[in-house]
């Protein structure tokens, strides 16, 4: 499947394409994003919400600053505002990403 870049909501679509894959493959027990691309945020927002139960553990690979931090950094400038909103939905969805795997893999530690 082919992902249209161009568009606005490139993020989303991988996001939502990813999570379609992962419903049509129950069977994994464990189950690994990297926190850079927000590809695993659909996934994980409907396990957080409680619309899909996978019964797996999630693993979020922390392997980048969020793209807005890099932003300032690079300024140099800590005031730095950040207008671009790609940076800003990639930052969103890479953040809510981790805290649901958190969240979720707490859960289901509980349970056990």
């Amino acid at each position: 499947m082919s992902i249209p870049f161009e568009t606005d909501n490139a993020l989303e679509y991988r996001s939502h394409s990813v999570h379609q894959y992962i419903r049509s493959h129950r069977e994994w027990g464990t189950i690994h994003f990297t926190s850079s691309s927000g590809a695993g945020y659909f996934t994980l927002l409907a396990e957080h919400q409680g619309i899909e139960c996978l019964n797996a553990t999630f693993i979020v690979g922390l392997d980048i600053l969020p793209k807005s931090t890099i932003q300032i950094l690079e300024s140099g400038n800590p005031q730095h505002l950040v207008t671009d909103l790609s940076i800003l939905k990639l930052d969103f969805m890479q953040q809510k990403s981790i805290e649901y795997a958190v969240s979720e893999n707490k859960k289901k530690k509980k349970k056990k």
